[in-house]
């Protein structure tokens, strides 16, 4: 037993002096990452062993230590955004120390940037020959009044439109990738944090507040984000497969670097303004001539001039009130957050942590927006081949939502669409006080976990695996309620007897990813890299809803419900699992071709169908650096690119099976359960496949002080899913999806950046961004030999179509001809107005023109001013709002006051003679100053004084001016929310402007 006991304790003593015995082993490299410029230190430059998974992040001084190392000849990378990478050697010897000292050059062309790849591993840009869009997400959110992740995207990247909503806190934006692909499927991008799919629900309630919904999208804190990455099509998607047509936006939250812990901490502060001038409510009496009168306001004759171009009546008295601004609903809105992250950990392990703060305040007072958002993230060097990386998120959000846009009860819409006189009972209003519709009370609260863990295994020095795993989950609770006698039974009888509405819904994401690489020399000069890897993702959604009326008084629950009692339930359950191939060769690691293929099978797929293939292919070619290439300064660098690939875009839920629906029937003794079919599945459904091809060049001039990205891309979608009539005598659904589109967008896009100045004392530098899109439906396809005919739907569900040869949602409507005051009075009558027989195509509700202009002034290190001028043209955009009040109300000035401009009073009078919208189907061109900021940063001196590594003020200001000829509120509104087409300016809240102040602080 003795005997035993010793020798147990001769292991343990083993055990305990290996650890130390191999760190004496392993050796040490250590170093400092400058400016090659300015000599200056370069922080949070990632530094790595190439070909383990050993690193490390400079410090603020620039200085780095990499321990673990082993022994033997081993080369060291070094890279950092906004320079060019830089690679040397070193000779590690056990228990020793190596220095290895970079000097990194700035460069904004960073084809040497490391990004991160389908598979969760990592490639560098220049291994790529599809274009990758990218967002310094630091300086954005430093250098303007962001409120949400959609501000950080907009107009920073050539081929990415984000589209505002409206000017509600909490809304979110419609984000459109190079164009919409599909007809009936969503067109919205896939996102992921940090290799985990998460829901990207751009229309995220099941409580219509008129049209203005908040979007998944902008769930993200941009104070977390370490980077954005934009994948803009099939070209770059192809290995995300079945869900990866309309681009991806990768987002990787920061994490933690060895040394002290670092603290990080900002307060924001700002005010939200309502700046839009509205509109008077316009009613001209007059003397009757006769009996023909158009309308009647009250117990006095409305005159309209239409009537009084006829003789039928003569202008007498033209009152005119505005109850928006005289009895104004809106208040002085404000914005706050606040922040603190720590960051640190030692050479083995780091870690990341931060707790946020959000409040908004809108312009109304029901409106509100709170969020907190907390984030761990946590990396460990498990062993020297081996590391894993754990990240976690956590937002509890509430939103409270105003009654708006297309909308019965919409605040605005009661002013627009009110009266022409003040009055002590409605000030004015249409039905109600503002007071009144301020009770109707519309929330969402959500919980949301989003949560991943990805391993790196290097077992070989061949031989790389990764794997992949992680849930997105959010609990959502869309409730309304009305008490009972709040709402006018003039307005609405329902609601005046209240309502409660109730609709939980949980949502699940789930990821699990495995990878494998194989590296291998060829030849010296010929490096290959075979990947291989299974994918699997599932989503999940089961919600419930539940509707009472007649409240009884004194509760807000469906228990108080004494009428109208409903209740369903929705499960969606949606899987795929994918497998790929790809094979990389790099010659000098100049000349780098990507061939690979994907297969896919989705549970949403028809029976019949099976799988899916997706191949890819991509060359890129850094031609700055063969040594035969000229080298000088005014071509200093130069990158060829194209690439080619196909992703999908799978059906929805159902779409591929028949599926029922109850009813009740009528029998002898009583009502019984029946069924009845709700949906015409097709079982040869499959996904829609969008292909593209894309070429382009990145290029520096001047010793790379000015750089120039262009690229061409042009992406066919074949097999849109098209909803094809069914005869009514199948007594089944009335339509049924078929694989019968096809779809195109081209263009092209740039990106070009120059130091103009750059010197100590002071430095401009300016980057302009642009794109140009061509979208055109190529055909609906045909059944039978019949052609499928347009698709009309929109605002009045006649102002937009799907037409074979014209853009995707176009507006058309019969065209105004020609207009003149043939009589000389001043009026336009109902026959000086000439209007088409048939609807023609009049626009796009989507820009065709891009460009953004981004300025930027420093000063002695100390001040920086920046501004972002945005345009965005060829496009059209329905103005519903002044149509509604001079068709349906007639309270608008044209119909009202002869000295209106005959424009104005001619598209009046052909929309209410001839029944033609297109007069206000508008150009919306606009440039805008999307932002502009001062940044003031404290010499280090000062910092050090108070105790502080940094310490910075950011006076901002964002939505500032627009320039435009568009007649309506904003030319970027739209009453449909983040809706696939439809598109209308529509009794909607235009958007505000903020003014912000931020401080930031480190030490």
């Amino acid at each position: 037993m003795v005997r035993h006991f010793r020798q147990f304790g001769t292991l343990l003593a083993a055990l305990a002096v290996f650890p130390t015995w191999a760190a004496a082993q392993q050796g040490r490299i250590t170093g400092r990452v400058t400016d090659a410029t300015t000599q200056t230190p370069v922080p949070s430059a990632q530094v790595v062993v190439v070909g383990t998974t050993r690193g490390a992040i400079s410090r603020a001084d620039g200085s780095y230590t990499i321990d673990g190392v082993k022994p033997g000849q081993v080369r060291v990378r070094a890279q950092r955004i906004g320079y060019a990478s830089s690679t040397d050697t070193a000779t590690v010897t056990g228990g020793g120390s190596a220095t290895v000292n970079f000097a990194l050059k700035q460069t904004a062309v960073q084809i040497d940037q490391v990004v991160v790849t389908a598979t969760g591993q990592t490639e560098r840009r220049r291994e790529s020959g599809a274009s990758i869009g990218f967002v310094n997400v630091d300086s954005t959110i430093k250098q303007a009044a962001v409120q949400n992740f959609s501000n950080v995207l907009s107009a920073r990247i050539p081929g990415v439109t984000v589209q505002s909503s409206g000017g509600t806190a909490g809304t979110g934006a419609r984000i459109r990738i190079r164009g919409s692909n599909s007809v009936s499927l969503s067109n919205d991008p896939l996102l992921i944090v940090d290799g985990i799919r998460v829901d990207n629900d751009a229309n995220a309630t099941t409580i219509g507040v008129g049209g203005q919904t908040p979007s998944r999208f902008d769930d993200i804190d941009p104070d977390n984000i370490a980077s954005i990455e934009v994948l803009k099509g099939p070209a770059a998607t192809a290995l995300y497969g079945t869900s990866a047509s309309n681009g991806v936006i990768r987002v990787t939250t920061k994490r933690g670097r060895p040394g002290t812990t670092r603290w990080s901490a900002h307060a924001e502060y700002g005010t939200v303004n309502e700046e839009t001038q509205f509109p008077a409510n316009f009613t001209q009496i007059g003397t009757t001539l006769d009996t023909t009168l158009t309308g009647v306001v009250g117990d006095a004759t409305q005159c309209l001039t239409i009537d009084i171009a006829a003789g039928h009546c003569s202008a007498a008295n033209l009152r005119s009130f505005n109850p928006i601004e005289v009895h104004s609903p809106f208040i002085q809105g404000w914005q706050e957050q606040y922040g603190v992250s720590a960051a640190g950990g030692g050479q083995n392990t780091t870690y990341y942590l931060s707790g946020n703060f959000n409040r908004n305040q809108g312009i109304y007072d029901p409106n509100k927006v709170r969020k907190v958002d907390l984030r761990a993230n946590l990396h460990s060097q498990l062993a020297d081949n081996f590391d894993v990386t754990v990240t976690t998120g956590y937002l509890q959000s509430r939103v409270a939502f105003p009654q708006n846009d297309n909308n019965t009860d919409g605040i605005i819409s009661e002013g627009l669409l009110g009266q022409s006189v003040d009055d002590s009972v409605k000030f004015g209003y249409l039905s109600t006080k503002p007071e009144n519709l301020f009770q109707l009370d519309t929330k969402q609260d959500l919980e949301r976990f989003t949560g991943g863990i990805t391993a790196n295994w290097e077992p070989l020095s061949w031989l790389s695996a990764n794997g992949i795993a992680g849930i997105d989950y959010s609990s959502r609770y869309d409730q309304f309620f009305i008490a009972p006698g709040v709402i006018p039974t003039s307005l609405s009888l329902n609601e005046n007897q209240g309502q409660r509405q109730s609709n939980p819904n949980s949502i699940w994401d789930y990821t699990a990813n495995g990878n494998v690489t194989a590296t291998f020399g060829l030849t010296p000069a010929l490096t290959s890299a075979t990947s291989g890897g299974v994918q699997y993702e599932r989503q999940l959604l089961h919600g419930t809803q539940a509707f009472g009326q007649d409240i009884v008084a004194g509760t807000s629950s469906l228990n108080g419900a004494t009428s109208l009692f409903a209740v369903g339930e929705n499960t969606q359950d949606v899987i795929t699992i994918g497998g790929y191939v790809q094979e990389r060769l790099s010659w000098r690691d100049r000349v780098i071709g990507n061939v690979g293929l994907r297969a896919d099978r989705n549970s949403a797929f028809g029976v019949n169908f099976g799988y899916v293939y997706y191949p890819n292919a991509s060359l890129s070619w850094v031609i700055g650096e063969e040594p035969w290439f000229p080298q000088n300064k005014w071509v200093s660098s130069l990158r060829l690119r194209s690439a080619f690939g196909v992703s999908g875009q799978k059906p929805n839920f159902r779409d591929a099976i028949t599926f029922y629906q109850p009813v009740a029937v009528a029998a002898q003794t009583g009502e019984v359960g029946g069924i009845t079919i709700g949906g015409t599945g097709n079982t040869d459904l499959k996904p829609e496949k969008s292909s593209e091809y894309e070429m382009g060049f990145d290029a520096g001039f001047l010793n790379d002080r000015a750089t120039l990205q262009m690229t061409y891309y042009n992406k066919t979608t074949r097999d849109a899913l098209v909803a094809r009539p069914l005869p009514p005598s199948l007594g089944g659904s009335q339509s049924q999806f078929v694989n019968l589109g096809k779809v195109k967008n081209d263009g092209l896009e740039g990106i070009l950046h120059a130091d103009v100045v750059n010197t100590q004392p002071v430095g401009f530098d300016i980057t302009f961004n642009g794109s140009i899109l061509h979208n055109k439906l190529i055909d609906l396809g045909e059944v039978n030999g019949t052609p499928i005919p347009p698709i009309i739907f929109g605002l009045g569900a006649n102002t937009q179509r799907h037409t074979n040869g014209y853009p995707l949602g176009g507006y058309w409507q019969k065209p105004i001809l020609g207009f003149a005051d043939k009589n000389g009075d001043g009026i336009i009558g109902a026959d000086e107005v000439t209007v088409g027989d048939t609807a023609t195509f009049l626009g796009s509700p989507f820009p065709k023109y891009e460009l953004s202009i981004t300025p930027r002034v420093t000063l002695f290190k100390y001040v920086e001013l920046s501004g972002l001028f945005d345009y965005r043209g060829g496009y059209k955009l329905y103005n519903g709002t002044e149509d509604f009040r001079c068709r349906v109300f007639a309270n608008c000035r044209a119909l009202n006051d002869p000295t209106a401009p005959l424009a104005e009073q001619a598209r009046a009078v052909a929309d209410f003679v001839d029944g033609t919208q297109a007069g206000y189907i508008e150009d919306a061109a606009f440039w805008k100053l999307r932002e502009l900021s001062v940044t003031l940063t404290a010499p280090n001196s000062w910092s050090k004084r108070a105790g502080l590594s940094g310490l910075s003020l950011t006076l901002a200001g964002r939505n500032l001016h627009t320039w435009t000829n568009y007649t309506g509120f904003d030319p970027e509104v739209n009453e449909a929310g983040q809706a696939n087409f439809t598109t209308a300016d529509f009794l909607t809240q235009p958007p505000v402007r903020y003014y912000t102040a931020r401080i930031n602080v480190n030490w």
